[in-house]
């Protein structure tokens, strides 16, 4: 179901950017995101998405408090209802299919874009870019911007993860493609886990369908990391379940992968293995130990109850997104 809240007499011709961010329950960090898209800078005409993914925090209404507020320079802003099933795949597909400019730039609610995003994704898509991914930094404690890099080109995935070939990919915080690529590729993958890994995958699908992922500086946003050793150890534990169903995807790819079996037998040495690898003080080397562990265990589940137990469904192209006409 589309809500819409956007601004009377809007040309749907006009927009040349559609900014979806999906979310499930972000109130307390989307007012941020939503003032940022609202005070871009050289941007053309953009619309706002945004996808709920069974919020139960009042998400919504602090979306419909800003766009009440004016919304700034952005031309039209929508809910969309994705709470039938939650995960990120599914989500970032119904937004596709909602959106309604010819392309599609994704941000996430506990992140803050760059004053000059939606002018740099517009940038790279009339040079001819189909997909591109931008450079993310950090936001402090207090959410405030900083210089502090922790992405300034695209990532990649190789041997040392076990694959192999290099497969570059942009990180899910930060990318754009035109939505007509998207629909070609097949959309996300809504048989992945919720969470993890959705970014990985749909750029090894665009690598084999010979789509050239481009890089672009400008396109800036500031991420909120992980804080709290729970917190981060859950992220790291839910991301390794989703690289099990990964392996499981792409089985051509990743042929040398670990079995479950042997995950568990290692699991004693994990630790200790990550802590002597790791370098720093005490501290650093025991959240190496934990974050290790936590990744193990997770591929653990991900290989007995997703790939083995049935769970991770066959994905033949999104439910929700429809192909499109164009580049």
């Amino acid at each position: 179901m589309v809500q819409p809240t956007d601004r009377e007499g809007s040309d749907p011709g006009s927009l040349a950017v559609s900014v979806v961010v999906c979310v499930r329950n972000g109130a307390a960090t989307l007012a941020s995101q939503l003032e940022a898209l609202a005070g871009q800078v050289d941007a053309p005409g953009f619309e706002v998405v945004l996808v709920d993914n069974g919020s139960t925090d009042g998400t919504v209404a602090v979306f419909e408090q800003w766009a009440a507020a004016g919304m700034g320079v952005v031309a039209d802003a929508r809910v969309v209802d994705a709470s039938e099933q939650v995960g990120l795949c599914f989500a970032r597909n119904r937004g596709a299919a909602a959106a309604r400019a010819p392309v599609l730039a994704y941000c996430d609610a506990d992140d803050v874009v760059g004053s000059t995003w939606v002018a740099a994704v517009h940038a790279a898509s009339i040079s001819g870019a189909l997909a591109v991914g931008g450079r993310v930094l950090v936001l402090d404690a207090a959410r405030r911007p900083t210089s502090q890099v922790l992405l300034d080109s695209l990532d990649s995935l190789g041997p040392d993860d076990g694959a192999e070939r290099v497969f570059p990919y942009f990180w899910g915080c930060n990318f754009a493609m035109s939505a007509a690529t998207l629909a070609a590729v097949g959309g996300f993958d809504e048989g992945l886990p919720p969470y993890g890994c959705d970014d990985v995958e749909i750029g090894i699908r665009l690598a084999v369908a010979g789509v050239t992922l481009a890089y672009e500086p400008r396109m800036e946003v500031f991420y909120d990391p992980p804080r709290g050793l729970r917190r981060r150890l859950t992220r790291t534990y839910r991301a390794g379940i989703a690289e099990a169903c990964l392996w499981a995807r792409h089985p051509g790819l990743y042929r040398q992968r670990p079995t479950a079996v042997a995950l568990l037998l290692a699991l004693p040495s994990t630790p200790i293995r990550a802590a002597l690898g790791s370098r720093g003080g005490a501290r650093r080397r025991v959240l190496a130990a934990a974050e290790a562990t936590a990744r193990d265990l997770g591929l653990v589940r991900g290989l007995r109850r997703w790939v083995a137990g049935g769970r991770l469904r066959p994905f033949h192209g999104s439910t929700v997104l429809l192909p499109r006409q164009g580049p």
